[in-house]
C-alpha cells in the first residue's frame, strides 16, 4: 500500500507542478535552387513547426564543430516560416533553437536550376 499512495503522490505531484515538459524543436526545409553556378539567388526557407517560442533560427557554411562560418541569424517570436535569400549553391547547415536552447540541425544542400 505505501509502494501505490507514493506513487500517486509523485504522479499528482508532476501534474499539478505548473511545468510543462520540453518539446522537440521540429523543422522542415524547402530549398530554392540557384539560377546558375555564379548566382546569388537560391533561398533556403525553414518552416518551424514545434518547440518553445521564441526561436533562433542560424545558417551556416557547414556545422559549427567543423569549423562552419555563420552565415545569416534570424529570430522569431513563434512556429512559422524564416527565409535565407541571396544564396550561392553549396552545402549549408541550419540550427533552430527555441526559447529553452533545445536545438535541432539539419544539412542542406542548395544546388542549380536544371536548364
Amino acid at each position: 500500500m505505501l509502494k501505490t499512495t507514493f506513487l500517486i503522490a509523485i504522479l499528482f505531484g508532476t501534474c499539478f507542478s505548473g511545468k510543462l515538459a520540453a518539446q522537440e524543436v521540429a523543422f522542415s526545409v524547402e530549398v530554392t535552387a540557384a539560377a546558375n553556378g555564379q548566382a546569388a539567388d537560391g533561398t533556403i526557407s525553414v518552416d518551424i513547426q514545434t518547440g518553445r517560442p521564441a526561436f533562433t533560427v542560424y545558417l551556416f557554411d557547414k556545422a559549427p564543430w567543423k569549423g562552419g562560418r555563420q552565415l545569416q541569424k534570424h529570430e522569431k517570436a513563434d512556429a512559422g516560416t524564416i527565409i535565407f535569400s541571396e544564396l550561392m549553391p553549396g552545402d549549408y547547415y541550419i540550427i533552430v533553437e527555441d526559447k529553452d536552447k533545445n536545438p535541432a540541425a539539419r544539412a542542406v544542400y542548395l544546388g542549380i536550376k536544371p536548364d
